[in-house]
């Protein structure tokens, strides 16, 4: 079904996908992954062999949007074969909060993936990477963990 403009479509953050790049596609590419596409909305997905990392966001809460991103294995992005970042995160972290990941303009979304870029990729996605079975254990305890009802954006453990 193709929504006009003046449906869900206008909700749509036009600058999203292109301050993505700007923060983190120079360190994403040294480490091997490449840009594989973008979502309906405008969300970019970025992989590298059997790893993929989607970073989009939630557009029904427009014009206050919030950030989310997946870290999947396979050749697509799947929320069954796959973990958020939220949950890679300490218990401390600022980012197990939902509130912190909103923006409502290019700054702030800007400030928002460069403390993505710091705290995420840097710190947890680049290591990860030198262990499929360690993201595999990873996704195991997460859907683990979300069976039961053990955890949800914005739920600490």
């Amino acid at each position: 079904m193709v929504m006009s403009k003046s449906g869900w479509e206008q909700l749509n953050c036009q600058y999203f996908a292109n301050v993505c790049r700007r923060v983190l596609g120079a360190l994403l590419g040294a480490q091997g992954f490449a840009e594989r596409g973008l979502t309906p909305g405008g969300g970019v997905i970025f992989s590298k062999g059997d790893v993929a990392l989607e970073l989009n966001y939630d557009v029904s809460r427009c014009p206050r949007y919030f950030v989310t991103a997946w870290l999947s294995l396979g050749d697509w992005v799947h929320r069954g074969n796959g973990v958020p970042l939220w949950y890679m995160l300490s218990n401390e972290h600022p980012y197990r909060e939902g509130t912190h990941w909103n923006f409502h303009n290019e700054e702030e979304l800007f400030r928002v993936l460069s403390e993505v870029k710091a705290d995420f990729v840097e710190a947890i996605l680049i290591p990860l990477l030198d262990s499929q079975d360690a993201l595999e254990r990873l996704i195991d305890r997460f859907r683990r963990d979300s069976a039961v009802g053990k955890v949800g954006p914005g739920q600490l453990q």
